[in-house]
């Protein structure tokens, strides 16, 4: 009886603690309410879209007749297609080739932009300028450079008497290709690495100096273990894109 008689009070205190205020439950509905764009945006433009695809997927529909439910069928059929494993070989090598490539070259470039030189801000800019042009403009550029008859590489490489190849159109150029395009750019992931950068306290590397480390050393044992968030952040990225 004394247990009971005890854990009585017990349990209305932990009932009161409960009970949320009106000023807490103003500030949670003020909270959904600024969050509601964002879960609109995604239950309409990636959720719904998602779930849609799922379904069509294990339907056979022209957009037009009535959709007929086959199952895994298709499924089966891309499986057994050659055309989806050669795919997934090619996005494979592009990936694992490609996104190496970004993070070494930004990380480079963010290293040699975060040092105190003459023209720093001219250069920051420059090296991010091509990342923020249209596409459309940039598949022109490029599509002139890769140009067989009158690009800008072929014609460099008839001056010494090489024949240029079809870049884009030579499988075993295509892909090489489409990795050099892919780092225009890399101003953008620099931008990202310059900001890491500057977040490394200077106290680190005023003791390392002092211990007479060489700049080697401090970016091996200080610079890269800082930078290790925005190194997962940048691969994780990439290999999404």
């Amino acid at each position: 009886m004394t247990t009971v008689a005890e854990s009585a009070p017990v349990k209305q205190q932990t009932a009161r603690r409960r009970r949320i205020s009106p000023q807490a439950r103003r500030r949670n509905l003020e909270g959904w309410l600024f969050a509601s764009p964002w879960i609109i945006g995604f239950l309409v433009w990636t959720l719904g879209p998602m779930l849609a695809s799922l379904f069509i997927a294990l339907t056979n529909w022209d957009l037009i007749t009535t959709p007929q439910f086959v199952g895994m069928s298709n499924f089966e059929t891309m499986f057994s297609d050659d055309l989806f494993w050669q795919s997934l070989k090619v996005t494979s090598v592009y990936a694992l080739v490609s996104v190496p490539l970004h993070i070494i070259f930004g990380f480079g470039l963010a290293w040699l932009l975060n040092a105190n030189i003459r023209g720093l801000r001219f250069y920051r800019t420059a090296f991010y300028l091509p990342s923020v042009l249209s596409g459309v403009a940039v598949a022109l550029l490029w599509r002139w450079l890769f140009s067989t008859e009158f690009g800008l590489f072929n014609t460099l490489l008839s001056y010494v008497g090489i024949h240029g190849p079809s870049w884009l159109g030579d499988p075993r150029w295509a892909l090489p290709s489409l990795v050099f395009m892919s780092l225009w750019g890399v101003g953008a992931g620099a931008i990202i690495y310059l900001a890491g950068l500057q977040g490394i306290p200077t106290d680190l590397y005023e003791a390392a100096d002092v211990d007479g480390a060489g700049t080697w050393t401090k970016l091996w044992k200080i610079t890269l273990p800082m930078m290790t968030p925005v190194l997962f952040f940048q691969l994780v990225t990439g290999i999404i894109a």
